[in-house]
């Protein structure tokens, strides 16, 4: 069976609804291997950070 325009329009729309950010998708996956580990590393930097953060709060 074919699948068509209203199908995948359904889909969409499901995975939408689901909490799913389609836009965000298609722009991460038009970032380059580099752009994607420096992203990455980004998100670790701020993990840790909020980590160290947390700790001195706790000392306090």
């Amino acid at each position: 069976m074919k699948e068509t325009e209203s199908d995948k329009d359904s889909e969409v729309q499901n995975t939408e609804d689901d909490g799913i950010d389609i836009p965000m998708l298609e722009d991460n996956l038009r970032l380059s291997p580099e752009e994607k580990l420096l992203r990455h590393q980004q998100a670790l930097d701020l993990v840790f950070e909020l980590e160290d953060a947390r700790r001195v709060r706790l000392e306090i």
